[in-house]
């Protein structure tokens, strides 16, 4: 039987909470601390302390800093004009270590994972969306009327640097909103026999919406939908028929009218469905073209029409 005196198993079981440190070796690491000489020990808790009080995210860019600006931003030789999105501050470390980028960075602490409940709320989107219509604004001053562009180098995986435009927000975005809904409707209702089809596709929807169409996906998983599904080799198509948005207010209110069709093997059911939500402006991406978050999906009407025999 194991057994360790109370401070060192403590010890241990917050070493095991680091990421990629089993108990093995969280007792390796505490036995190690224990040896040292009281002056090392005491300066390790130290560090750590320190780091934790004084270490903060830099008030512009979100990287970690010392102060109120990191190093990066309180450097006015550089390009503001280029701003490099990374998903943390490891990332603008590797980068620095190039030394051949002069622009500025954007440290967003995360990356939106909807199957893992991580939306863009939870990351410092809404900091670089802030930074970005300043900037734009500034331009627009600074320029008159000529079209300007603000330049954003996305960080894939520490690996490679993809180049996004960001456009603008005036033009064609009724349009946009509309694609934006129909896309989500599509993903999110149309559904084949076929679990990683469901998982694809709805992982999609997600990235294009926030965590209220999360918890319909659970509610759904929970009650057994999709198994029920596949079980039955049942397919699900949705056609939306139009999509109302109030363009006066902002976030945009949205009312989407939709039908169903339910196919089973003896027979097809059409179905009534319609949602409101509303529409935020968002960061564009390829799996979000049309720079829109769809926020508070509640589906008010879904109910069936007629079934008919194949």
């Amino acid at each position: 039987m194991e057994y360790l005196p109370p401070a060192l198993e403590a010890l241990v079981e917050h070493f095991a909470k680091l990421p990629g440190i089993g108990r093995k070796t969280a007792q390796r690491l505490a036995f190690y601390v224990l040896s040292l000489p009281q002056e090392e020990a005491d300066a390790f808790a130290a560090a750590i302390h320190d780091a934790k009080e004084k270490v903060r995210t830099c008030r512009i860019c979100q990287n970690i800093s010392d102060g109120e600006l990191c190093p990066v931003c309180a450097d006015e030789k550089r390009d503001r004009s280029v701003i490099c999105v990374v998903e943390d501050a490891k990332a603008v470390m590797s980068l620095e270590k190039v030394r051949n980028y002069n622009g500025v960075y954007h440290v967003l602490h995360g990356v939106i994972s909807p199957m893992n409940g991580v939306g863009p709320d939870d990351i410092r989107i809404r900091e670089l969306l802030a930074r970005i219509r300043t900037a734009l604004r500034h331009v627009q001053l600074m320029e008159g009327e000529q079209a300007q562009r603000q330049k954003i180098y996305v960080l894939d995986n520490g690996k490679s640097l993809l180049l996004a435009l960001s456009q603008d927000l005036s033009q064609n975005r009724p349009v946009e909103a509309r694609e934006h809904v129909r896309r989500f409707h599509e993903l999110f209702f149309s559904l084949s026999p076929d679990k990683a089809a469901i998982e694809s596709n709805i992982n999609r929807a997600l990235l294009m919406a926030d965590k209220s169409a999360l918890t319909y996906y659970k509610v759904l998983m929970e009650k057994g939908f999709f198994n029920r599904l596949i079980a039955g080799n049942i397919s699900q198509i949705v056609k939306v028929d139009s999509i109302k948005c109030d363009f006066e207010r902002y976030p945009y209110e949205v009312t989407t009218y939709a039908r169903q069709r339910i196919m089973r093997e003896s027979n097809i059911t059409e179905r009534s469905l319609v949602t409101t939500c509303r529409l935020v402006n968002s960061v564009r991406s390829d799996n979000n073209p049309q720079g829109f978050m769809l926020e508070n999906l509640n589906i008010i009407e879904n109910k069936d029409l007629t079934t008919y025999d194949r």
